[in-house]
């Protein structure tokens, strides 16, 4: 019999119901099969700081208070041998113990053999989940988990308090639960619809080269259509750059930041571009993967979800006239800023995150662009080759996931950090400068 026959069979016995056609699975109706949570956390890798222990006080005793103790330590000396020689004399008064009495064994029928234990399905643990992502080539989704599962207690409870970087106790995020280490520009640019918001973001959509001398030409429609000169964006580059209008020269803003890529965020951004923000580009990325990848997600929706790519003023100068000051930008500075959150709404359904095992992840397609509605809360037995055939059974179960299940692991173990991420900075010098009146 062929292992596929084999899973077919071991399903019928169990009463699975074929509910889940679109990726042929069915539900799994084992009793208390379910993603574990037993596994004890990580080492923390930023643990909070212990509160500095206070100074002991060397107290000071009277000669009487010294005589007093070495009196107490002789009397308590003086009982312990006492104790000794009681235990000793008692020991000497107990009667010998009765011999033991030989015995002839009867040859008799062997005991019946215990019953074995039934088969048990190996759990998946949700701390396997970055170990599976990794088997998928999905390294980058991998390090956020596990950066997220060594991280402190700190959540936001609400998606107000994500937007805001607040954490359960009303505090912005502490600088340990802020990563910039992770995501990178040129690996966030080797996916396309990446790459196609950073081109729009960047006007390089908006330019062709001239056919002799090969430099850009601009698009007669540039400025009615580059989302760096809305007028949003004109606001906030006005109210970014008014303090600087008495400067002379040329202004490098990452100078003036120290590097700092949280206070140039905070102090010189004035646009974003959304990726896989927008229920399209949702459907969209479905359907890519659907028919790309078997219904896997990319490194980049497992690391990033949608998100959003930034730009903030890099360098500008100060023209003036006898009638207007005006801010010229010249060069711009493009990352990506993104929340590693799992935050549960009250009242709304928890976020669908696929169906995990150890060997790989299903996506229900209506469950993931109808998680607001449907709840697929069980596991689901998927016919997929099996990895080993010893371990078919494991291979085919698969876990439901969602925003709440690292809730709960986090209330369980009290601990496991939401962060902030950073990307590093690609610098972009713009064809066309900015220029806003102050």
């Amino acid at each position: 019999m062929s292992q596929e026959q084999d899973a077919r069979m071991w399903r019928a016995g169990t009463g699975l119901l074929p509910i889940w056609e679109a990726n042929y699975g069915c539900r799994c109706e084992i009793e208390g099969l379910g993603l574990s949570m037993a596994k004890p956390p990580p080492t923390p890798a930023f643990p909070p700081p212990p509160p500095p222990a206070p100074a002991p006080v060397a107290a000071r005793l009277t000669r009487e208070q010294k005589q007093a103790a070495r009196d107490a330590q002789t009397k308590k000396d003086i009982l312990a041998v006492m104790d000794g020689v009681a235990a000793f004399h008692a020991w000497l008064k107990r009667p010998a113990p009765p011999k033991a009495v030989r015995t002839t064994a009867t040859a008799t029928t062997s005991p019946a053999p215990a019953p074995q234990p039934a088969a048990k399905v190996k759990p998946f643990d949700i701390q396997d989940i970055p170990a599976t992502m990794r088997k998928l080539g999905m390294p980058v989704s991998a390090a956020m988990m596990d950066r997220w599962f060594q991280g402190q207690l700190n959540y936001s409870p609400t998606e107000k308090d994500e937007e805001k970087g607040l954490n359960q106790n009303g505090q912005p995020y502490p600088p340990t639960m802020i990563d910039k280490s992770i995501i990178t520009m040129d690996w966030v640019l080797k996916h396309k619809r990446a790459r196609i918001a950073f081109e729009n973001l960047t006007e390089e959509s908006h330019y062709t080269k001239n056919r002799w001398s090969g430099k850009p030409e601009a698009s007669p429609q540039l400025h009615s259509h580059s989302v760096l000169r809305t007028q949003g964006a004109y606001k906030e580059l006005r109210k970014a750059l008014l303090p600087y209008w008495q400067r002379q020269g040329t202004i490098v803003t990452w100078l003036l930041c120290n590097s700092d890529i949280e206070k140039l965020h905070r102090e010189f951004q004035f646009q974003f571009l959304k990726v896989d923000g927008t229920l399209h580009q949702k459907i969209d990325e479905q359907l890519r993967v659907e028919l790309t990848n078997q219904g896997i997600p990319d490194d980049l929706t497992g690391a990033l979800g949608s998100f959003n790519l930034y730009a903030a003023v890099s360098r500008f100068h100060i023209e003036r006239s006898s009638t207007r000051i005006t801010a010229v930008i010249t060069a711009i500075a493009v990352y990506v800023k993104d929340s590693y959150t799992f935050t549960v709404n009250p009242g709304k359904s928890s976020q669908y995150l696929g169906h995990w095992n150890k060997r790989s992840v299903v996506i229900s397609p209506y469950t993931s662009l109808a998680s607001e509605f449907v709840e697929a809360d069980y596991p689901l037995v998927v016919d997929k080759k099996p990895v080993r055939p010893s371990t078919f059974v494991e291979d085919m179960i698969y876990y439901p996931v969602r925003n709440r299940s690292f809730r709960n692991w986090q209330n369980k173990h009290q601990q496991g950090g939401d962060f902030i991420a950073y990307s590093d900075i690609r610098w972009v010098n713009l064809s066309t400068a900015i220029r806003v009146q102050l």
